[in-house]
């Protein structure tokens, strides 16, 4: 165990070495000044020193119409602001200061100051956290996945055939051939109530639960923030808020680890601490009215449709697993095959996919 730490160490800083350029930047810091009114919106356009491509922002003016931002990068080779006739000065700040001449286009050129190395210390700890358990999850061989989850054949044939929907619907979302992508997503939701209900063990503790749920989730988000950049580790993502209605999902598609998180969650501490009977109700209550919910349009913004996909389909499968480990319990033959009828049933009838709104349509 502990070499397994030293190693981990060893390799993360190396990680974080090869990476250094996510939190290790340098940053000029501009101050705009205009004649125009408080929350009065300036467009500005720049290209910095050695890039491609121009850069373009929309500025918020403060009190005093006034505007702070950065640039990141290096040294710009320009600087356009409009509305031009409204801008009084720039001023730059990096190793120098400098507050260049305006010209009568809005552009702002000769810039002479060099940026200023800028350590984003609040990313570089939330990245080495993620690197740190990556690899040692890698290092000490622990399972990514709970070995306690039966493998059932014909589970892990829908499992299979959802996930290739998914996909393919995420890759040609605007193909005319039959699209489930949406239904996949609540299918899984499904499947991860059927799996809670019948893996349940009242022993268990709620940290054991959040840090399972830790280790499949944050690889993910680590991987989500080498496409998305630094925003998909904003403390909101971090915290598995996506879907929830109250942080925007980066990538659009995370809300789904969001629900899954947040609403797992409840369930597995519902069940924890109130007794079978009580418990079984209170989820097949709260499935019910999900269900209400989302087919009426949910057009209410509270509680968030997102969760409520995630409320219904989770209690679904809560339901499943309660039915098939009472066949299996009662020695029925046909218990999976039961159940997976019943999946099926709630599948393609439900009403989670008459009209789940946009967090389908444009999400899944």
């Amino acid at each position: 165990m502990h070499n397994h730490k030293i190693i981990s160490f060893a390799l993360t800083a190396v990680f974080l070495f090869l990476s250094k350029s996510l939190y290790l930047d340098d940053v000029l810091k501009l101050t705009l000044e205009t004649q125009m009114p408080k929350n009065a919106v300036v467009r500005a356009e720049f290209k910095v020193i050695g890039q491609k491509r121009a850069e373009q922002t929309r500025l918020t003016l403060k009190e005093g119409g006034r505007s702070r931002f950065r640039i990141y990068g290096g040294t710009p080779e320009y600087i356009k602001v409009s509305p031009a006739d409204k801008i009084v000065s720039l001023c730059i700040v990096g190793r120098g200061k400098q507050c260049p001449a305006l010209s009568e286009e809005g552009v702002f050129s000769n810039i002479t100051v060099k940026s200023k190395p800028h350590f984003d210390f609040k990313f570089f700890v939330i990245w080495a956290f993620l690197i740190y358990g990556i690899v040692y999850t890698l290092v000490a061989r622990k399972r990514l996945y709970d070995e306690t989850v039966p493998k059932i054949k014909n589970v892990e044939f829908l499992r299979l055939l959802f996930t290739i929907g998914v996909v393919v619907a995420h890759l040609a979302p605007n193909v005319t051939v039959y699209n489930m992508g949406g239904r996949g997503v609540d299918f899984f939701f499904l499947l991860s109530g059927f799996f809670l209900m019948i893996t349940f063990r009242p022993e268990r503790s709620v940290y054991s639960f959040v840090q399972s749920k830790a280790v499949h989730f944050i690889p993910l988000t680590a991987l989500c923030a080498i496409f998305n950049g630094k925003i998909a580790l904003l403390p909101a993502n971090m915290l598995f808020l996506q879907g929830t209605g109250l942080a925007t999902p980066v990538p659009p598609q995370g809300w789904y680890l969001g629900v899954l998180f947040w609403v797992g969650l409840f369930y597995f501490y519902l069940l924890k601490i109130v007794r079978p009977e009580m418990s079984k109700l209170i989820v097949a209550v709260l499935t019910f009215f999900s269900y209400c919910f989302i087919h009426n349009g949910g057009t209410s913004s509270i509680p968030a449709l997102c969760i409520a996909r995630g409320f219904a389909g989770i209690g679904a499968g809560c339901f499943l697993g309660s039915l098939y480990g009472r066949l299996k319990e009662n020695g029925v033959t046909g218990g999976v095959y039961a159940c997976r009828g019943s999946g099926f049933a709630l599948f393609r009838w439900g009403a989670v996919y008459q009209r789940a709104g946009s967090c389908q349509s444009d999400e899944y």
